[in-house]
């Protein structure tokens, strides 16, 4: 069975959603090494959203932590306005840890709670490989679940442009919106 196409995804987000759920966010920090400090760029990004959106801070800040790929896959199918991961990544997965990957991403059970999905990490969204799935494309098309839209680059951000991209992103979610 081919997956739904994305445009009945947005449709069907446009049902009434309870407030309890349409407020609630999801920030994944991937773990800090000598280059990058995630975790900061993660609260960052808590500061920028409106005080109306109930924040939930995943940091990897804790090496060894097993449980840290169930507890995102969790709380993504318990249904989040907004997932934003900040981190590592490659075409296909969040973290060397495996965070999330596009074989999971389509076993996503969230339904028609289908959060918005910004990644501020490397080639998440590298959708023009003829051999691979991108993740940004598996959460997309996720047939039980995934996101209503994703927010990745196709290629390697240096630091300064990524800093826009995160305050740009992060901006969408405005007090006048919600």
């Amino acid at each position: 069975m081919k997956p739904a196409p994305w445009w009945e995804k947005s449709w069907a987000t446009k049902r009434p959603v309870s407030r309890r759920l349409t407020n609630q966010s999801l920030l994944v920090a991937d773990r800090n090494d000598d280059v990058s400090d995630f975790s900061h760029d993660s609260r960052s990004i808590n500061a920028l959203l409106p005080k109306s959106i109930d924040c939930h801070r995943h940091l990897r800040e804790r090496p060894g932590c097993n449980t840290a790929r169930q507890e995102v896959l969790e709380a993504i199918n318990s249904g989040k306005l907004l997932v934003n991961y900040i981190g590592h990544g490659s075409v296909e997965i969040w973290s060397a840890d495996d965070l999330l990957d596009d074989t999971t991403a389509s076993t996503l059970s969230n339904g028609t709670r289908l959060p918005f999905v910004p990644c501020h990490d490397c080639l998440n969204g590298f959708f023009q490989d003829v051999y691979t799935q991108s993740l940004a494309e598996a959460l997309l098309l996720s047939k039980n679940g995934g996101a209503v839209a994703v927010w990745a680059l196709p290629d390697w951000p240096n630091p300064s442009p990524k800093c826009r991209w995160i305050r740009m992103s992060s901006g969408c979610f405005s007090a006048d919106l919600l």
